[in-house]
């Protein structure tokens, strides 16, 4: 506002000052202009009818002007106010007589009348109050004349021979009447302009100043790592090109910011993982040292009675084969935490080959004959005539072996085993895709996938439903009190999970109303079903 006000009055100051020297030489060269065309247009009049002419133009344009013979001599003086300050009246006499001033330009002198204006060789000047004689040879005052007139122009005028010299004065009414307006108007000028300064003041900061104030809050925000703020200036000046330059840096932090976000998470989740497996493998190694010390403190002490030959144990041959079976039991149980270690360890992969499942299916209950027969158990078998798919062959026998044992060793006898192998389109879901399909399939989301269905249902018994979430654990047993009256280490069902993950194969186990069902979902890769 300052700056407006400072800025209006040197504008004011220029225009007072320069403003009537300016105006004056533009009157001046337009009444230069005119009194030339009329110094031309009078050689067409007699003096008589020239002089109402040229008082009509000094009145038009509030100039004086002095009409001056060839001697020098004042003959007609007009004001420009419409009153002739004097007239030279002319006599026949050499005698001095002082004439009265005639004003207006109705009246004519006395030597107009008797015509004899060119003859005289004295006259004299009569101006009212301040009457003066312009003699001849007194040059200075024409001289001054010349100076002070705006211009001066030679004459001559119809029926007379004698030559007149018209001088013609600029008027400084006009100007005056300019300055003391702008005195007049300076008042009104300066509130006016306090006016307007204070208006765009007011105006130029909220331009400028919420534009600032918005970028100050983005830039608040960045500052708290919000970089989701947008200012959206659509301004063509310097702050919206800051505008922008801001939106692009939050957008390019935010995406930063997100990724690193995402790689945190990512790498939280590993973490995790990483620690869950650690504790997974501290508790498996926990219960792999509690499952040992049991068979192992048999062991011993079945030996020491032998050496000994204490009681029961003189009977070395019964208890030699005990002791083989214990150390069976032990070979089977380390024998299975090393493949469990072995699967868990960095560097293993599976060794895939094309087998056929049905086949394979098969093979395993032929070998397991036996062990149903002891039970009088009975087989329902609906298996196709090939199932050819990409798999490890040794992993798969360990999961069918261990399923079928399972369905035989916690069975009742004279109950049923059923054996089912068909395909199935099933729609899954993003994580059932990502547990089964691996992340790759998906990132596409869900989808119809074709599925190989095994079930091995084993009848006559049912798992607490509290229990059904643990079965998987390693050395977990159904029963409470941990006996080994149904056999088994508690790895069986633990390493049918660690080699069905590593196909990315689904599993669960489930109450049925017959009995227990175990359930298998192989992807159909690379796979032919038939029959």
């Amino acid at each position: 506002m300052l700056i407006l006000m400072a800025v209006s009055g040197i504008s004011y100051g220029f225009v007072a000052a320069f403003m009537p020297q300016s105006y004056s030489d533009s009157l001046n060269r337009t009444l230069a202009a005119k009194a030339k065309d009329l110094a031309e247009s009078l050689s067409g009049y007699s003096l008589e009818n020239a002089v109402p002419i040229i008082g009509e133009f000094s009145d038009a344009n509030q100039s004086r002007i002095v009409l001056l013979n060839e001697k020098g001599e004042i003959v007609r003086e007009w004001l420009g106010n419409g009153s002739l300050v004097s007239e030279v009246t002319i006599s026949s006499s050499v005698s001095e007589e002082e004439q009265p001033v005639t004003e207006g330009f109705a009246e004519e002198s006395t030597a107009a009348e008797s015509g004899d204006w060119e003859s005289q060789t004295d006259q004299e000047v009569s101006y009212g109050d301040t009457i003066g004689t312009v003699v001849e040879g007194e040059g200075s005052v024409v001289e001054e004349m010349e100076q002070q007139a705006m211009g001066h122009y030679e004459v001559a005028f119809k029926g007379s021979e004698n030559r007149y010299t018209l001088f013609v004065f600029g008027s400084t009414q006009l100007v005056n009447q300019a300055v003391e307006a702008l005195g007049q108007i300076l008042p009104w000028m300066l509130f006016t302009v306090f006016g307007i300064s204070l208006v765009i003041s007011l105006f130029y900061s909220r331009y400028l100043s919420k534009p600032i104030r918005k970028l100050g809050a983005a830039s608040d925000k960045m500052a708290g790592l919000d970089f989701s703020v947008r200012t959206e200036m659509k301004r063509t000046d310097e702050l919206g090109t800051l505008s922008r330059s801001l939106d692009t840096m939050a957008q390019n932090l935010d995406q930063a910011l997100k990724s690193l976000r995402s790689a945190n998470a990512k790498l939280k989740d590993e973490m995790e993982q990483e620690r869950e497996l650690e504790r997974r493998r501290m508790e498996f190694f926990a219960a792999a040292s509690h499952e040992l010390k049991t068979p192992v403190t048999i062991l011993k002490g079945q030996i020491e009675g032998m050496e000994q030959n204490v009681g029961v144990y003189k009977d070395r041959d019964k208890y030699l084969a005990r002791a083989r079976e214990v150390t069976v039991t032990l070979q089977n149980m380390v024998q299975e935490i090393l493949m469990i270690s072995k699967m868990e360890s960095c560097g293993f992969s599976l060794k895939k080959k094309e087998l056929d499942l049905a086949e394979l299916v098969r093979l395993q209950l032929a070998d397991l004959t036996e062990l149903f027969e002891q039970k009088n158990m009975k087989l329902e078998i609906t298996l196709p005539d090939q199932c050819l798919c990409r798999a490890d062959p040794v992993l798969m026998e360990t999961v069918l072996r261990n399923v079928l044992v399972n369905a035989v060793r916690y069975s009742p006898e004279n109950e049923r085993i059923c054996v089912k192998l068909y395909k199935e389109l099933q729609k899954i879901s993003c994580e059932d895709c990502q547990a089964i399909l691996g992340s790759s399939a998906a990132a596409s989301g869900p989808k119809d996938t074709a599925l190989v269905i095994m079930e091995i249902e084993n009848t006559g018994v049912h798992i607490e439903e509290t229990e059904l979430s643990r079965v998987f654990d390693a050395f977990y047993r159904a029963d409470s009190s941990r006996n080994r009256k149904s056999g088994g280490s508690g790895l069986g069902l633990y390493i049918v999970r660690q080699i069905l993950e590593q196909h990315g194969a689904g599993y669960e186990l489930r109450n049925t109303d017959n009995g227990v069902l175990f359930r298998m979902k192989l992807p159909l890769e690379n796979m032919t079903f038939t029959g």
